[in-house]
Order: C-alpha cells, then structure tokens, then sequence
C-alpha cells in the first residue's frame, strides 16, 4: 500500500500548531484500520523536500520480498538522509548477512554505506525509552519489561535458552538504560521479579501489544510506543524543513500510525 500526499508549501505545513493530539492514530483506531506490508509514505515540498517512509514488516529474510521493493525504492529515491529504527546497526560487507544480523533496518544502513549517504538513527535510544516510561513506573518494573522484551525474540527460537540468553543481555539493559542499580542482577532474581510484579500466563509476546489491555506490560508498551511515534514525527519533520531528500524504514505500525501527523504537519 502507497499513500502518495503532496505537501504544498512546507513552510505552511510546519506552521500548524504544535499539540495536536488528534494527529497520532490512537491504538483502538489503528486496531479498526485495514493495513498491508509494506506501508509506505510518500510526501513532497515545495522546498525540494521529499520524505519515502517504508513501513516494513519486520524480516531478516534476504529473499523477503519487502526487501527488493525497499532497495529498488532506495536507487530510486537517491535520498541525502536516511533514517532507520532499531539504533545503529554495523555494516557488514555482505548484503544479505546485514540483513540477517540485522533486518530491513540493516539493509538501509548497507545502502547508506555503500552510496555515502548521511544515515542517523530514527528511534529513541533504550535509555531515553527507559526514561520515558521511569516518569510513570518503578525502575525495578522498567527493567523488568525491557528485559521480557528482549527475550521475546527466544519465543521465536525452540532452541533458545532463556536463563543463558538472560545472561548474556543483562549487563546490556543495565548499561544501555542506565539501570545497573536496579535488581533484578541475575536469573533467580528476574524469576522471583517477574513472578511478583507482573507474572505471565501462556506466551508473552501479547503483553508487549499495544493494541490490548488485561497487563501492566500492555499499558507500558502503549505508552512507550506512543513517545516513540511522536519522536520519529519530530525527527522526520524537522529533516524536511532542513530541504533533505528523507529516506527512512522503520515497523509498519509506526508509520500507519504518524501518516496523519505527517500529513498535516502536526508537532508531536
């Protein structure tokens, strides 16, 4: 799906006043709202901005083919900024191991290496992330849903070993979110934790959904992800004021969700 909107006037655009907060999809909207992989963004300004938004599903899948329309749109594009979510992901010398390390958001970060062009990262850093949700809940359970986060992806793994995989990530949260002084600090303690603060019956990947109530980790996800949506929207904005040629991919969610703000013009 391609929504292609032509901005005018981008000064008028970035002139609408700022909090609107209309201009982000809510998540019973986005819920109710038909959508396809890859989402994508299309917007042009009078100033020789342009934006190409990719809202991928996310793969690590060389042969996805996500991955050829996002690369062939790359060549096309000729961006001078990109934008990824996910942080900074290294470049590897070949294409497609980038790709499996690291995703759609990899294979940007190849492109830009590869064509000189200017690439910075979309998202929130996790310790910003860790703040946003600090200002509303405990340290000790802020540590404990980035933690269930990151071991979701051993749901995807039969082979994954949680107590193993814990260990290797920990001191990863403790320094990236800037919680070494908040227990949990090894598996017995995350155990004992997770089972007081926010225990878990059948699969976790639910709890991380936005879309869904019923758990703490349901209103902490909401919530972090609307900060992240709204930063990318600022980011995003204030690159085509700058008169760049935008690039950017991130999960197709996000970009269904900020198209309006995008659209409008609409400060975060």
């Amino acid at each position: 799906m391609t929504i292609r909107m032509c901005l005018g006037s981008l000064v008028t655009l970035l002139a609408v006043s700022c909090g609107d907060a209309t201009s982000l999809m809510t998540w019973s909207q986005y819920k109710g709202s038909p959508h396809r992989w890859p989402y994508v963004v299309q917007a042009f300004g009078n100033n020789g901005a342009s934006l190409y938004y990719f809202g991928a599903q996310h793969t690590d899948d060389p042969r996805d083919a996500q991955i050829a329309q996002l690369e062939a749109a790359w060549n096309r594009v000729k961006p001078t900024l990109a934008f990824n979510e996910g942080g900074d992901p290294p470049v590897v010398s070949a294409r497609d191991e980038e790709i499996r390390q690291y995703g759609e958001a990899g294979l940007v970060r190849w492109l830009a290496a590869r064509d000189r062009v200017r690439v910075e990262p979309l998202d929130l850093s996790r310790r910003e992330q860790a703040q946003a949700l600090l200002r509303r809940w405990p340290a000790e359970s802020v540590k404990i849903f980035l933690i269930q986060r990151a071991l979701l992806s051993c749901e995807d793994r039969a082979d994954c070993d949680r107590e193993k995989e814990l260990t290797r990530i920990l001191p990863i949260i403790d320094t990236s979110a800037g919680l070494s002084g908040t227990a949990p600090h090894n598996w017995r303690q995350f155990q004992d934790n997770a089972k007081r603060i926010a225990p878990v019956d059948g699969s976790h990947r639910a709890l991380f959904d936005p879309t869904r109530d019923g758990h703490l980790f349901n209103d902490m996800a909401r919530h972090v992800e609307d900060v992240r949506d709204r930063h990318m929207i600022a980011v995003l904005l204030g690159a085509l004021r700058r008169g760049e040629r935008v690039f950017a991919v991130a999960g197709g969610s996000h970009v269904v969700r900020q198209e309006h703000a995008l659209r409008s013009g609409a400060q975060p």
